[in-house]
C-alpha cells in the first residue's frame, strides 16, 4: 500500500464513522442540522439573506430508505447515498452546512507579483498545494473585491474549481489571519456553526482523491470547471460535534506517520530507480579491474597484443596510410621495485601516481593511442536540408545509444573536401566532447544506426576514436563508460562552465587498463548479460 492509498484509506474510515467509536452520549447530527436550519430561518425574517428555494432536507423515511425533500417534491434517493452512516450521523448536502463563494474576476493585466499601493493580495489556483502556498499569490487592484464574502476567513477551505481536470477539488485550509482574496478560478466553502471545517475539509479531500468532482466538472476547451450549484450538492456524511473533533485529532495524529512512510516509500523509489544505473557502474568498474570475469591463463597476454599492434603500426606508417605517433608510449612494471615505468619520447618516467589500481598480470596498461589507428574531432559542416549526409551531434549521443533522429545535414556538395577517415565506421567510439553535463557521453557506433545513409560524419563537438582491429574496440568504449572516466573527465577538461573542452591529446593520453583479447570478449558478453537483466 502507497502513502497516498493509506491516507485514502483512512479518510474513507474516517468519513464512514469506522476510524473512531461513536459515543451514544454525544448529541446527535440532526440536531445541529436543525439549529442550523433555525439559524438560517432567523437570518431570512430579519432580510439578512434570501429564502433558498432549492434547500434541501434529507432524512430517512419509516421503509428505512433515504428521501430528500426541495420545496413540495420529495424523492427517493437511495441510489445516490454511497454508504451506511452509525446512528447518530446524517446525510445533508453541502450547500446546508456552509456557504459557497466564487472568487473574484479581474483582467490579467492587472495583477501584479508584488504590491503596490492600491492592490490587495490575491489567492490563486497555484496557492492551493497540500499546504497553502503564498508564492503563488498576486496583488490586483481593491476595487475589484466587492463585498465582505470575498475576503478569506480564518478556517475557510479553499477549493481549486477551474484547472485541468484533475486538479479541480484540490482543496488546502486556510489557517491565516492577513487580508487576503481569492481569485475567480477558486472555490471557498466556509463551514456554519457546529460543523468543524477541518472535518469537511477531510470529507472534501476524500471526494476529490476518489474523482468524485473530476466527474462532475464541465470541460471548456483546456479548463474544467466545477460551479456552485453542483459543489452545493453534493452529499456529505456529518457525524455528531464531538465525534468530528475526534476523528480530526485522529487523523492529525495519524498524519505524522503518514508523512514518514511517504519519505520512506520516496526513498524506496528512487532506489529502485537509482540502482540499476548504480549496479551498472559498479559492474564496469569491475570488469575494467579485472574482476568480473576469470582469467585464463591460457589466453594470450595483453603484452603480446600490443606488440602485435605495433607491428601492425609500422606497416601501416611504411604504407603512408598512418603517420608515426612522436610520444609513443610503452608501458611496463619493473620487478626490481615493483612500480609502473612509461618509455616515451627517448625518457623513462615513473607513473606510479596514474596508475589507479592493480590488474592481473596477464593485462598491462598502454595510452590510448597506442591501440587506436584514428582519434580525431569532428568538423564544423556546412549544414544543409538536402537529406543525404548526416552529421553526428552531440545530442545524437545519448546514454541509451546513437540515433540520427535529432542529426542536421552537410550541404551535399562539401563531403568532398572530408578525407575517407572522417567517415563514420563501424565499431568507432563517439564521445562529447564539450560542455558541462554533455561532456563525456559516449557512443558506440554500429552499422544499425545507419538506416538508409551510406556516409555519416561528425561535427567539432564530437571525437571519433578508432581501434585497432586486433583489439575490441567494444571494450574500449565500456571503459570510457566506466566510473574512473566519468566521474573525473570534467577534471580533464579545459575552459569553464559550459565552455569546457575535453581536448584531442587528453582523450589520447587516457591509460587503458587492457584484458587479453579472448577476456576483453568474455567481459562484453558478461556485461550484456547482465545489462539485460537490469534493463
Amino acid at each position: 500500500m502507497t502513502a497516498q492509498e493509506l491516507r485514502k484509506s483512512i479518510l474513507q474510515l474516517a468519513i464512514q464513522g469506522k476510524l473512531v467509536k461513536q459515543n451514544p452520549d454525544d448529541e446527535p447530527a440532526s440536531a445541529l442540522i436543525e439549529r442550523i436550519r433555525a439559524e438560517k430561518q432567523r437570518l431570512i425574517k430579519e432580510g439578512k439573506i434570501k429564502k433558498d428555494k432549492t434547500e434541501s432536507f434529507i432524512y430517512r423515511g419509516a421503509d428505512n430508505s433515504y428521501y430528500e425533500k426541495i420545496g413540495n417534491t420529495i424523492r427517493c434517493i437511495d441510489e445516490e447515498i454511497p454508504f451506511e452512516v452509525p446512528e447518530g450521523w446524517e446525510w445533508c448536502k453541502l450547500g446546508t452546512i456552509s456557504d459557497v463563494y466564487r472568487g473574484i474576476t479581474f483582467p490579467s493585466n492587472v495583477k501584479y507579483k508584488t504590491y503596490r499601493q492600491g492592490l490587495v493580495c490575491c489567492a490563486t489556483t497555484g496557492s492551493v498545494q497540500k499546504e497553502y502556498n503564498s508564492n503563488a499569490d498576486v496583488y490586483v487592484p481593491i476595487q475589484y473585491v466587492k463585498n465582505e464574502k470575498q475576503w478569506l476567513k480564518y478556517n475557510d477551505i479553499i477549493m481549486s474549481s477551474a484547472n485541468s481536470r484533475e486538479l479541480v477539488g484540490k482543496t488546502c485550509m486556510w489557517k491565516q489571519t492577513e487580508q487576503k482574496s481569492f481569485g475567480g478560478f477558486l472555490t471557498v466553502i466556509r463551514t456554519k456553526e457546529n460543523v468543524l471545517s477541518d472535518f469537511l475539509y477531510y470529507v472534501l479531500q476524500q471526494l476529490w482523491v476518489t474523482g468524485a468532482f473530476n466527474k462532475n466538472s464541465t470541460q471548456t476547451t483546456n479548463i474544467a470547471n466545477i460551479n456552485n450549484s453542483i459543489l452545493s450538492d453534493y452529499l456529505i456524511p456529518i457525524p455528531p460535534f464531538n465525534e468530528q473533533n475526534v476523528i480530526v485529532a485522529k487523523i492529525t495524529n495519524f498524519e505524522p506517520y503518514i508523512n514518514q512512510y511517504a519519505q520512506i516509500e520516496q526513498q524506496e523509489t528512487q532506489l529502485q530507480i537509482e540502482f540499476p544505473d548504480t549496479l551498472k557502474k559498479s559492474i564496469l568498474q569491475s570488469a575494467i579491474q579485472g574482476k568480473l570475469v576469470a582469467q585464463n591463463p591460457d589466453d594470450e597476454p595483453a603484452s603480446a597484443s600490443l606488440e602485435k599492434i605495433r607491428k601492425e603500426k609500422e606497416q601501416l606508417i611504411k604504407a603512408g596510410k598512418l603517420k608515426r605517433d612522436k610520444n609513443e608510449s610503452f608501458i611496463y612494471k619493473d620487478a626490481a621495485d615493483n612500480s609502473y615505468y612509461e618509455s616515451r619520447n627517448g625518457k623513462v618516467l615513473c607513473i606510479d601516481d596514474e596508475i589507479p589500481f592493480e590488474i592481473p598480470d596477464n593485462w598491462a596498461w598502454c595510452r590510448l593511442y597506442s591501440i587506436t589507428n584514428y582519434i580525431q574531432r569532428g568538423k564544423s559542416p556546412i549544414y544543409s536540408t538536402v537529406h543525404k549526409y548526416p552529421v553526428i551531434a552531440q545530442k545524437c549521443i545519448q546514454w541509451t545509444g546513437i540515433s540520427l533522429e535529432k542529426a542536421l545535414f552537410i550541404e551535399p556538395l562539401t563531403i568532398s573536401k572530408y578525407l575517407p577517415e572522417r567517415f563514420i565506421q563501424e565499431g568507432d567510439i563517439l564521445i562529447n566532447s564539450t560542455g558541462t553535463g554533455t561532456l563525456g557521453r559516449i557512443g558506440y557506433f554500429t552499422n544499425d544506426v545507419k538506416g538508409e545513409y551510406d556516409t555519416i560524419v561528425a561535427d567539432s563537438h564530437v571525437t571519433v576514436v578508432r581501434c585497432s582491429n586486433l583489439i575490441s574496440s567494444k571494450y574500449i568504449s565500456l571503459f570510457f563508460c566506466s566510473p574512473l572516466v566519468q566521474n573525473e573527465i570534467e577534471n580533464k577538461a579545459d575552459g569553464s562552465t559550459n565552455q569546457i573542452e575535453l581536448n584531442t591529446e587528453s582523450v589520447k593520453s587516457y591509460i587503458i587498463p587492457l584484458p587479453p583479447l579472448n577476456e576483453q570478449n568474455r567481459i562484453i558478453k558478461k556485461i550484456e548479460q547482465l545489462f539485460a537483466v537490469l534493463s
